[in-house]
Parts: C-alpha cells; sequence; structure tokens
C-alpha cells in the first residue's frame, strides 16, 4: 500500500504539471460518468476536441471495422455497467486505506481529498465522503477544486440550494473557473430556476466563447426547452471557433 500510496502521488504531481506548463487544455474524463451518461460525456469530449457530433458516436459498437486491439470484445458491445464497481466488495476498503494512506503521505494534494471522498460514496458512507471534503476545505480553504468536488457531492445528494452556495463561493474566488459557473446553472435547473440559469449561461457563453462546459450546458439547457435551433446554433459556432 505505501509504494501504491507513493506511485499514486507521483501521478497526481506529474498531471499537475502538465495542466500548469502545457498549451493544451486537458479535458478530465471519469469513466464512471461515461458509463453512467454515455451522451453528456461523449459531447463534451466531441466539444472539447472541436468536432462535429453525430449520434452514430453512440453507436460505435455498429461499426464494421476490424478491431485489432485486445480490447476488440468489449469494443464490439454497448456501454455497459457491469463493471463500474466490480472491485467495490473486496476492495473499496483497500482502496479507502490508501487514499488514507496518501494523506499522511501528502494531505496538500486537494485529489486525495478527492478520491478518498469518491470512495466513500461509492460505499454509500455519504457522511464520511462529504466529511473528508470539507477536512480538505479547512487544510486548503482556497482550493476550487475541493469546493467544486463538494459542490458536485450536493448535486449528486440533490441538495441543490447548499450545492449552489458552494459553486457561488468559487466563482466569486475566480470568475473564469467555468465548471462552476456550469455545474451553478445546473443546480439552478434542477430547481427549476431557469431564468437565472440562462443568465448564467449566457453570460458565461459570451466571456469565455471557445470552452466545453459552458457551451454543453447551454446546449442542454436549449434542448430541455426544445429550442433545437438555438442549441444547434451554440454548438455549431463553439465548433467553427475551434478550427
Amino acid at each position: 500500500l505505501e509504494d501504491l500510496a507513493r506511485f499514486y502521488k507521483k501521478y497526481m504531481d506529474l498531471m499537475e504539471h502538465w495542466k500548469k506548463v502545457s498549451s493544451l487544455q486537458i479535458l478530465d474524463v471519469k469513466y464512471e460518468n461515461m458509463v453512467i451518461d454515455q451522451k453528456s460525456e461523449s459531447e463534451k469530449i466531441i466539444s472539447h476536441i472541436g468536432l462535429d457530433w453525430s449520434d452514430s458516436i453512440l453507436d460505435y459498437h455498429k461499426s464494421d471495422r476490424i478491431i485489432m486491439t485486445p480490447s476488440h470484445h468489449q469494443a464490439s458491445k454497448p456501454i455497459y455497467t457491469s463493471s463500474m464497481h466490480r472491485w467495490k466488495n473486496d476492495k473499496l476498503s483497500d482502496a479507502i486505506a490508501l487514499f488514507n494512506m496518501s494523506l499522511s503521505v501528502q494531505a496538500e494534494l486537494f485529489q486525495t481529498y478527492a478520491l478518498l471522498s469518491n470512495a466513500y460514496f461509492l460505499a454509500r458512507d455519504y457522511t464520511s465522503a462529504e466529511e473528508v471534503l470539507k477536512q480538505g476545505l479547512t487544510r486548503l480553504p482556497q482550493d476550487s477544486n475541493l469546493a467544486n468536488s463538494l459542490g458536485t457531492f450536493y448535486t449528486t445528494r440533490n441538495r441543490h440550494d447548499e450545492a449552489i452556495a458552494e459553486f457561488r463561493k468559487v466563482v466569486a474566488r475566480d470568475r473564469r473557473n467555468t465548471f462552476a459557473l456550469a455545474a451553478m446553472a445546473k443546480n439552478l435547473i434542477a430547481l427549476q430556476q431557469f431564468d437565472r440559469a440562462l443568465d448564467i449561461l449566457l453570460s458565461a457563453y459570451d466571456e469565455f466563447p471557445g470552452n466545453a462546459e459552458i457551451t454543453a450546458e447551454l446546449s442542454n439547457y436549449y434542448q430541455l426547452h426544445k429550442d433545437y435551433e438555438s442549441a444547434n446554433k451554440v454548438t455549431s459556432s463553439f465548433i467553427a471557433k475551434m478550427k
């Protein structure tokens, strides 16, 4: 476990390095999010790399292409969730122990708090999942990533008012945090406060026209209201700016 903790820390340090020095915008995609909501996650990826969306992307498994990689069996099937928590029963306690050990090695790394919280969440220990994030924010009070993680936790628990309050703190510190802006709008939509959500999204879209998160959330807003023309317009405009 100690070796794994050190390896994990080195990996996180390396990713933080590339995010700081690279001119590329790195999009983080969680496996769990992809298998739960394939369409939304796929749209984010396609928007991020500046390609046109096609519904056939969701039907990748119907392609006649010959797949030569060892994953050919999985790639010929639709996305499935049966592997998502396969490690859970016998490995979850080990994961929690590992992340707690990581905190003892490096308590200043926000990812460790987020991953430990996620492990508790998977174990359905929601109290501990929340407390870990709050502990992280006590130690790293200005860390927007941890605040976003806490806001996301509240969102998943349908505690939308608390989520909005957390994301608002992030935006107050950094108006450029488009994740928090998009997430705030998403929670306002869940509370059916559509006018406030649209105000946030339109303002952010004008301010950050090349941002995939804002574009995707604004497009989702229009689709929710069956305004497909506007949804296609903002997506097409985003793609044109990326080319």
